[in-house]
C-alpha cells in the first residue's frame, strides 16, 4: 500500500495535502493533528512512503519528533518533508540537521510539494506508476489549490517577502552581496505586486535573472573549482536547472500578458529556490571554501 503520513495541526492545509496525495497515486493518507499523543517509537509505520511534518505547532517541538523517527528502526529511512513559516529559519535548519530530506516554506505552491514528493519517493521506489500521467492529473487541481492558498498571502508582507538574516550568509563577501541583490529584486517584485504593478516589473526581473544566472553562477562555480569542492558537479546541475527555468519563463511569457496567478506561482518558485539553495547548498560550499582556506 502506498501510504503517506501527515503530522500537523492546520486542518485546512492537512486536507489540501491529503487531497493532493490521493489524487496523485497514494492509496491512503494518515493525519495526526495532535502529535503529542503520537508514540513514534511504538508505531510500526508499515507501508509508509513519506512523512509530511508541519513544524508550526504551538505546543510540540516537531523537530524532536523528526529525531525520534530517525532513531526508529522502521522509520529511519522513510523520506521526510517539513513545512514551516518563513519567519523561522532556525526551525528549518534544525529540521535538516535532525534528518529532514526536504522542506517547504509557507505559503507554498502545491505543485512544488508534489515535485518534492516525486523527488524523494519515485527514485528507486516508483511510488507512482507513471510520473508523466501524475503531472497531467495534478495540473488543473493543484493550480486551483495553489491560487486559493496563496492569493491572500500576497497581502501579507511578512509572510511573503524575504529578509536577509545571518543564516543566509555563506561567509564569502562576493557571494553574500550577490545573494542580497537577488533577494532585493525578489522583494521589489512583491511590493509591486501588492500595488498591482507586478506586471510592469516582470520583464525587468527576467532580464536581471538572465544576467544573474550567467554572472553569479559563474562566480560560485569558479570558487568551487578552485577549492576543489567535492559536490561541484551536483551543484552545477542545480544551477543549470534554475537557468533553464529562467529561460522557460522568458519563452513562455514573451509577448504574452502575464496574470496575477502567474506572478504568484513564479514568485513562490523563486523564493522556494532561494531558501533551499542558499540555506542548504550554498552554505555547504561556503563552509568548504572557508575550511580549505
Amino acid at each position: 500500500m502506498k501510504k503517506a503520513v501527515i503530522i500537523g495541526s492546520a486542518n485546512l492545509l492537512n486536507l489540501k495535502i491529503e487531497n493532493l496525495l490521493l489524487n496523485n497515486g497514494f492509496q491512503k493518507v494518515e493525519i495526526y493533528k495532535n502529535p503529542s499523543g503520537l508514540n513514534v517509537k511504538r508505531h510500526t509505520w508499515e507501508d509508509t512512503e513519506c512523512f509530511i511534518i508541519d513544524l508550526d505547532h504551538s505546543e510540540t517541538d516537531l523537530v524532536l519528533m523528526i529525531k525520534d523517527l530517525r532513531q526508529h528502526y522502521a522509520a529511519n529511512t522513510i523520506p521526510i518533508i517539513s513545512l514551516s513559516g518563513n519567519s523561522d529559519l532556525n526551525s528549518l535548519k534544525r529540521a535538516i540537521a535532525a534528518g529532514c530530506n526536504e522542506f517547504l516554506v509557507k505559503p507554498f505552491d502545491m505543485s512544488l510539494l508534489l515535485a518534492r514528493i516525486y523527488k524523494i519517493c519515485v527514485i528507486n521506489k516508483k511510488t507512482f506508476a507513471d510520473e508523466n500521467q501524475n503531472d497531467q492529473n495534478s495540473s488543473d487541481y493543484t493550480k486551483m489549490q495553489n491560487v486559493e492558498q496563496t492569493a491572500d498571502s500576497v497581502k501579507d508582507k511578512d509572510a511573503f517577502t524575504l529578509r536577509w538574516v545571518k543564516d543566509f550568509e555563506v561567509g564569502i563577501p562576493l557571494i553574500d552581496e550577490e545573494h542580497k541583490e537577488l533577494i532585493l529584486h525578489f522583494n521589489q517584485l512583491y511590493l509591486l505586486m501588492k500595488d498591482g504593478r507586478g506586471h510592469e516589473y516582470f520583464e525587468e526581473l527576467l532580464l536581471f535573472l538572465k544576467n544573474y544566472v550567467a554572472i553569479h553562477f559563474e562566480h560560485e562555480e569558479e570558487l568551487q573549482v578552485k577549492a576543489q569542492y567535492p559536490d561541484y558537479e551536483k551543484h552545477k546541475k542545480m544551477h543549470l536547472q534554475f537557468s533553464s527555468k529562467v529561460y522557460e519563463l522568458e519563452q513562455e511569457y514573451s509577448g504574452k500578458q502575464i496574470t496575477d496567478r502567474d506572478l504568484i506561482h513564479i514568485s513562490i518558485y523563486i523564493r522556494d529556490w532561494l531558501y533551499r539553495h542558499i540555506l542548504i547548498e550554498d552554505n555547504k560550499v561556503g563552509k568548504h571554501i572557508l575550511k580549505s582556506n
